[in-house]
């Protein structure tokens, strides 16, 4: 093999690898929500998303918050300002979600048929 032919596999198996590597939303298995928390308020408070979607609260409050569904099926981490979590939105996950520290701060998703 000349070395033409082992440069041009060697950067198709970098190829690969990188490709494998990418985030799966970034390859089209599911789209990213964005949420602010900011003056005590989820902004949005209404979400619409399918299943494989991804929600990311982010605090933007000095006050930390949290999301918690209503019936406590799921829930984000404890946020401290400037700090986020994610949670999979998954089939039968419970709509309704409040700021477990502070519950009059409430907020919803309305999961889509895929």
């Amino acid at each position: 093999m000349n070395k033409i032919s082992r440069r041009t596999l060697l950067a198709a198996g970098t190829a690969s690898v990188a490709m494998a590597a990418i985030p799966a939303r970034s390859q089209g298995m599911g789209k990213l929500h964005e949420v602010r928390i900011r003056n005590f308020t989820f902004i949005p408070d209404m979400l619409e998303v399918r299943v494989g979607d991804t929600i990311r609260w982010t605090n933007e409050d000095s006050a930390p918050h949290d999301a918690t569904a209503l019936d406590r099926s799921w829930n984000s981490e404890l946020l401290r300002r400037n700090q986020s979590s994610e949670v999979k939105v998954v089939q039968g996950m419970s709509p309704d979600y409040l700021c477990s520290i502070h519950p009059s701060m409430r907020a919803s998703i309305k999961v889509l048929p895929a």
